[in-house]
């Protein structure tokens, strides 16, 4: 019997209770798959992070005026990737 093969790519970044990812199900092995899921996941994640600031469940530090920002993030707020 052969043993069953997924054909599903899974992206997740998790840091403590905070998770996101996202899946493609049924999809054959792809570097441009894989490497658009990986840069959909990074936004999510600066989403994500932006999101639990705004209301107030993430602590970025500095006053209220300050905006926050990923490494790599370029003058429109797009995460590089």
């Amino acid at each position: 019997m052969q043993p069953t093969r997924s054909r599903d790519i899974v992206v997740r970044i998790v840091f403590g209770d905070i998770e996101v990812g996202i899946a493609a199900e049924g999809v054959s092995w792809s570097p441009d798959v894989a490497s658009d899921m990986v840069a959909r996941a990074k936004v999510l994640w600066h989403d994500a992070l932006e999101e639990l600031a705004e209301i107030g469940m993430l602590d970025i530090g500095g006053d209220e005026e300050s905006e926050y920002a990923l490494v790599g993030d370029d003058e429109d707020g797009e995460v590089d990737g």
